[in-house]
């Protein structure tokens, strides 16, 4: 992957950046995830995790 995203995934891959938005729920808590949400309870991306 080439340019600034390339190299930003790619010090993510090692480590050295970290993500710090958002949250994440296990698909288990989708409802949870939903209420959240829709009470914007949320910052961010929200993902649901196997």
């Amino acid at each position: 992957m080439a340019g600034a995203t390339g190299r930003a995934l790619d010090e993510l891959a090692q480590g050295r950046i970290t993500h710090t938005g958002g949250q994440t729920f296990p698909l288990s808590e989708a409802t949870a995830a939903h209420v959240a949400i829709a009470n914007r309870r949320t910052v961010g991306k929200t993902l649901l995790r196997p």
